[in-house]
């Protein structure tokens, strides 16, 4: 869980800073008093930027309109137009209001039903972001994402599918790669030419790695149904990458820096008892090549040394006056005389990466028998992670933001993210937004 708060029939506020996400309700939307929690989770919206929501309690029905409030990030927006927020329907359809707004750099939109939300763009360059390898071709298109009314629900604009517009080339001009109107030899190439079709371009990537990777192709775009906004530039970061250079070249790498971020929370139960795990971690570490590293492979070890994690856990007994609370709210857990928690793992011969560890930090676990509490033995809580076969393909910096199943018991997938537990509950128990990355210095 990234952020909750209670509020009642006086209304209040959630905020979660960090993603510019807020939630507000006014006086009178809630008759009783209401845990109000966002988790972010996988967007899979047409037209999705950035991750979606999981904004919950669900269910309830708010006398007043509640208001979201989306304060875009310079990567959700990317050039992208006609931001809105939309949110799933029972029937599988994406909608979003037409009252919704875009202005003073933040989206708005207003409902009385909480659920899943989803930032999305009406208009953007497709694929926004893409791998090619050294001389290679990436098609892009302007892709138009939900026009029109949805008869079924009047008022409503359907985001029912992304596709190449075949008048978006009439308001379609300059198109460039890191701003040379064209590319050059240096960053790569456009070829092309506007049709009555939809506006594609084709980018070839130069012959070396060019000096500012990932390369910025844009097109200025201007939507030929609207007279009152002006052109915007839709913007597209591809990544040359050389997958024959091989990696070798980390043998020679001492030391690689990484960040981690990790959101999770999860209610659940089974026969034996119940649980609510909410879990957040943004860390820092450094991790130092293993001297020991075997032939054909590299391995570094490290911690994670600072920053910030918050851990709340509840387990209840089925039989029992028997519960378990666990609470953390401090720096990672790092002492310098213990062994490393983070290992990276890198296959020369095939240049893939396992990245894999545990980022502890104090907590206090406290049990409670019959209405009698006692503080238990265990000092740390946290969470395990790994990353599997991550291909490196010329990249001289790693990384990628990821959902990954959280299971407590088997580990029968190749990744996995996995919180201290005092119960394992079978199978997957809900999933963690996991981001991670690693930059040699």
């Amino acid at each position: 869980m990234v952020a909750s708060v209670r509020i009642g029939a006086a209304g209040g506020r959630l905020v979660a800073p960090d993603y510019g996400l807020a939630v507000v309700v006014p006086p009178g939307a809630f008759t009783s008093e209401q845990l109000v929690s966002l988790q972010p989770i996988e967007n899979k919206a047409p037209g999705a930027r950035g991750p979606a929501w999981r904004i919950q309690p669900e269910g309830v029905v708010a006398q007043q309109p509640i208001t979201l409030e989306w304060q875009a990030s310079a990567n959700e927006r990317n050039g992208a137009r006609h931001l809105r927020i939309a949110t799933q329907g029972a029937d599988g359809i994406w909608r979003s209001a037409k009252a919704g707004s875009d202005s003073d750099g933040i989206v708005r939109t207003r409902t009385t039903h909480f659920s899943d939300w989803a930032l999305v763009a009406g208009a953007q360059l497709r694929p926004s972001a893409a791998d090619v390898g050294l001389q290679q071709t990436q098609e892009l298109a302007v892709v138009i994402c939900g026009r029109g009314d949805d008869a079924a629900l009047p008022g409503e604009e359907v985001h029912f599918a992304c596709q190449a517009d075949g008048s978006a080339v009439l308001g379609t001009g300059a198109w460039a790669v890191n701003g040379t109107v064209a590319g050059n030899a240096a960053v790569g190439t456009l070829s092309g030419e506007d049709t009555l079709g939809p506006a594609r371009r084709n980018y070839r990537a130069p012959a070396a790695l060019p000096a500012q990777n990932p390369v910025a192709v844009s097109v200025s775009y201007r939507d030929p149904f609207d007279n009152v906004d002006g052109p915007v530039q839709l913007v597209a970061n591809l990544t040359v990458i050389d997958p024959q250079a091989g990696c070798d070249w980390l043998k020679g790498v001492n030391t690689l820096v990484t960040d981690l971020e990790q959101d999770y929370q999860w209610a659940g139960g089974d026969d034996i008892g119940s649980a609510r795990y909410a879990h957040r971690a943004r860390v820092s570490g450094r991790l130092q090549r293993d001297p020991l590293s075997p032939v054909g492979s590299v391995w570094f070890a490290g911690s994670a040394e600072t920053g910030h994690i918050r851990v709340e856990q509840f387990y209840s007994s089925a039989h029992a006056q028997d519960t378990i609370e666990v609470s953390a709210d401090g720096a990672p857990f790092y002492d310098p005389a213990h062994p490393p928690r983070l290992r990276v793992f890198v296959d020369l011969a095939t240049c893939k990466l396992q990245f894999l560890g545990q980022v502890p930090v104090s907590a206090r676990h406290l049990r409670t028998f019959q209405g009698v509490p006692s503080v238990m033995d265990e000092q740390l809580s946290g969470l395990s992670f790994r990353i599997a076969e991550y291909t490196l393909a010329g990249r001289r910096s790693f990384g990628e933001e990821r959902l990954l199943p959280v299971q407590m018991s088997a580990r029968d997938g190749a990744e996995w993210v996995v919180p201290e537990s005092h119960r394992e509950f079978t199978g997957v128990s809900g999933t963690s937004r996991l981001r991670w990355s690693l930059k040699p210095q």
